[in-house]
């Protein structure tokens, strides 16, 4: 359950994030840690990510950082719960590598609604890793998600899987497209990629068509 921050912390995190993307680090950090005072989880997490680059006049403190990730992922903070899922695939803030956390941490940040964090777990089930069963229909399940909220790396793990087959994609979905790809190809990466999208997603997905393009082949 998210902690809600009181309102006046919540005026300051959104000023912190003004100057933290003007680059303006130092005045952003007494905002943020104000803001986390008042129980701002998104402000913890910013204050774990600088920690984690040693800008705003902190330095570099993996130890640091990560308990505020903690702290962040504790409130609530679906970014900082990826963070930690990050943190444990890919060992950084002095962890080591331990899948079966990062598969934890990346199904509450999933559960909690981060994209980023959906495409993982689904990469997590195709691949069999974490302590999970390897399964093509939970990763297909995952990716779909993802690829609903605009991830281009779902879409492309769900057209990678979709060429291939199997029980992952029922008949009713499609054939796969070995026979159309080339020709596809040929006529330009566009028509390739809206049609598996299109195929995968249904028919309201010049959004994501847009998107994904950039992305792949």
């Amino acid at each position: 359950m998210k902690v809600s921050a009181q309102p006046a912390g919540r005026a300051q995190e959104e000023a912190g994030m003004r100057l933290f993307k003007a680059k303006k680090y130092e005045e952003a950090l007494p905002l943020f840690r104000s803001a986390a005072r008042s129980g701002d989880a998104e402000a913890k997490e910013y204050i774990a990510l600088m920690y984690s680059r040693g800008v705003g006049g902190l330095a570099n403190d993996d130890k640091q950082a990560l308990a505020w990730f903690q702290k962040a992922a504790d409130g609530g903070d679906a970014r900082a719960m990826r963070d930690l899922g990050l943190s444990y695939d890919q060992p950084r803030h002095g962890l080591k590598k331990d899948d079966v956390q990062a598969v934890f941490w990346y199904r509450r940040a999933a559960s909690a609604g981060d994209r980023i964090a959906m495409t993982n777990l689904g990469w997590m089930y195709q691949n069999g890793r974490g302590g999970l069963r390897q399964d093509d229909v939970q990763a297909v399940v995952w990716f779909r998600k993802a690829s609903a909220l605009g991830e281009p790396h779902a879409m492309i793990n769900l057209a990678g899987m979709y060429e291939q087959g199997g029980e992952a994609f029922p008949k009713t979905i499609g054939r796969p497209l070995f026979g159309v790809k080339k020709p596809l190809q040929e006529a330009g990466k566009n028509a390739y990629v809206t049609l598996i999208v299109t195929e995968l997603l249904g028919e309201d997905t010049s959004p994501l068509v847009s998107v994904v393009i950039t992305y792949t082949l």
